[in-house]
């Protein structure tokens, strides 16, 4: 993947102090030589009954929040610490938030969105970080999710691979990934390592009349071999020394979240495949389980065929009318 030369900062409040994701933005445009841009999409509703009230006409109230909005993200562009990026800014009514910037990242050209982690109750699993998920879901490009507020010096990048496909990925997307980090590895000058999962194979319950059993397979030593042998293959000449491969014997995700509170990484590339929400709910995605876990930045892409199925019209402003009380 080419170094990211124009970086859309999805800014959920643009009168937020904090925004780990400019500070990651600014970082990774200084390394790339590239530019960012600031984006936030009026998403709420307008209710017309609190409109009338207050006396506003909706042109009025429409363009008064944009300027708000875009004075805000101007403040935010000139704060101290973002001299020496080129920095835009831009705001748009639309809805809903993970489709807004789709359309401003297609409308800009953005080789890279950044967005600052959603955190929040949650109370079943297929639903965790919606908007996140929505945003890893249908951005063209890749998409790095901000969960920490410090810099990338001295940090390790993991690609996390899956070179023996036993979870639906396909080959070409572990290509992309590995090329991925290896990019953000050289941009950042950190270390970069290789992680993939060798999990036992499937345990059947019992039934009553017999005893759990997992269908025959080879022994535990000979499929971390047939892995690592694979990993090797996937990694070919790639930089990446041997002691910064690494095969675990669990899950993709435990697996994942292992090495990089292990080697302290600052950054974890890993892929995603489209799916379905009902496949979703029962199927899982290693990218959606893995992030709540992580200890560090993820950077999701996928794979060269995707194809973004947002729409490219603006919705525009939402207009409802407040809910009768009965």
């Amino acid at each position: 993947m080419p170094s990211p030369k124009k970086i859309l900062v999805a800014v959920k409040d643009p009168f937020d102090r904090k925004l780990p994701a400019l500070r990651k933005a600014l970082a990774l445009a200084r390394a790339a030589g590239g530019q960012v841009q600031l984006f936030h999409s009026l998403s709420a509703p307008i209710y017309l009954d609190a409109l009338t009230a207050r006396g506003d006409s909706l042109r009025t109230l429409e363009s008064r929040e944009l300027k708000r909005s875009r004075a805000a993200l101007e403040k935010l562009a000139s704060r101290p610490g973002s001299s020496g990026v080129r920095i835009s800014v831009a705001a748009e009514w639309d809805y809903p938030p993970a489709e807004a910037i789709v359309r401003q990242a297609r409308k800009w050209g953005a080789s890279l969105i950044i967005a600052d982690r959603h955190a929040g109750a949650r109370h079943a699993r297929w639903l965790l970080s919606f908007n996140d998920w929505e945003l890893l879901r249908l951005a063209p490009c890749p998409v790095l999710i901000a969960k920490t507020e410090g810099g990338y010096d001295g940090k390790v990048v993991v690609a996390a691979v899956d070179p023996t496909h036993a979870h639906a990925k396909p080959a070409a997307l572990d290509t992309a990934i590995l090329n991925t980090a290896s990019d953000y590895a050289e941009m950042l000058r950190a270390k970069l390592h290789a992680v993939t999962a060798c999990p036992a194979p499937p345990v059947y319950p019992s039934f009553g009349y017999m005893e759990a059993y997992a269908l025959p397979d080879s022994s535990p030593e000979e499929r971390l071999r047939s892995t690592r042998a694979e990993l090797d293959k996937l990694i070919g000449k790639r930089p990446i020394a041997r002691d910064r491969r690494h095969v675990i014997s669990a899950e993709p995700s435990a697996a994942i979240v292992t090495i990089a509170r292990k080697q302290r990484a600052g950054l974890v590339v890993m892929g995603a495949v489209s799916r379905s929400a009902i496949k979703r709910l029962f199927i899982g995605n290693t990218a959606e389980r893995t992030l709540d876990a992580l200890p560090c930045d993820a950077l999701v892409v996928k794979p060269r065929s995707f194809r973004s199925p947002v729409a490219r019209g603006s919705r525009g402003l939402r207009i409802m009318a407040t809910p009768a009380v009965t």
